[in-house]
């Protein structure tokens, strides 16, 4: 029965030297960009993730500030470096100075309960 499926799932597609290649539907875009921190598209230059620590330094972050939006990106599993995120260095910096922001509100209400 998969022999049968298998000419709805790929079909053949001309490449620029001639040669007839099969390519299936479901093929991820991999040439798409993964922007992790916004969607915009601006003239400043994409950056890699690539360290695994980062991930992890990231999803933490979005985990105590409560951000779904990011927490949605990197839904799966998988890790930035992975799925190729990329981002702007303005991105990055106004994300850390947002966490840093909601740290020291988070210490301040701490302390104001103690007093």
């Amino acid at each position: 029965m998969l022999e049968c499926a298998r000419p709805r799932l790929t079909r053949k597609r001309k490449s620029v030297e001639g040669e007839v290649t099969l390519r299936s539907k479901r093929k991820l875009n991999l040439t798409s960009t993964h922007r992790i921190f916004c969607d915009e598209t601006t003239s400043e230059s994409l950056h890699e993730f690539t360290t695994l620590d980062i991930d992890t330094v990231i999803r933490d972050m979005a985990s105590e500030m409560g951000d779904s939006d990011l927490l949605v990106k990197l839904s799966g599993g998988i890790d930035i470096v992975a799925i190729e995120g990329k981002y702007h260095i303005s991105c990055l910096t106004k994300y850390r100075n947002r966490y840093r922001s909601f740290l020291r509100t988070q210490l301040l209400h701490h302390n104001q309960m103690f007093v």
